[in-house]
């Protein structure tokens, strides 16, 4: 009989709405969370990272879940439905926010 493999889940650690005001307080997680997004800042379209952490993998998982509901983000990254891996989908131009500025911006520069 083989033994079968069970799938991780970190959904248990996602970040509820209430929780960032006192998650943001805990010492040493602003610059965690400085760290972690900068790295998902500078993934490849396509690319995704495996939300896996053997000293603060709760830190990771809630970062996570902050950085893609911030802004614009949720338009080019997704978490899968375990919250164990961070995808940055692949490039399909500006997001809707970016449209939105390049167009408040064209306005008010336009010459009338």
């Amino acid at each position: 009989m083989t033994k079968m493999k069970t799938k991780h889940s970190n959904r248990h650690l996602r970040l509820e709405p209430h929780e960032w005001p006192s998650l943001i307080k805990e010492p040493g997680f602003d610059e965690y969370y400085y760290q972690v997004t900068n790295f998902f800042y500078c993934m490849k379209p396509g690319q995704a990272v495996r939300l896996e952490s053997e000293k603060n993998l709760r830190w990771l998982v809630k970062a996570a879940c902050g950085f893609v509901t911030e802004g614009s983000n949720w338009e080019r990254y997704q978490l899968d439905d375990d919250f164990t891996v961070l995808r940055r989908n692949s490039y399909t131009g500006p997001t809707s926010y970016e449209r939105e500025v390049e167009r408040t911006f064209r306005e008010k520069h336009s010459k009338t």
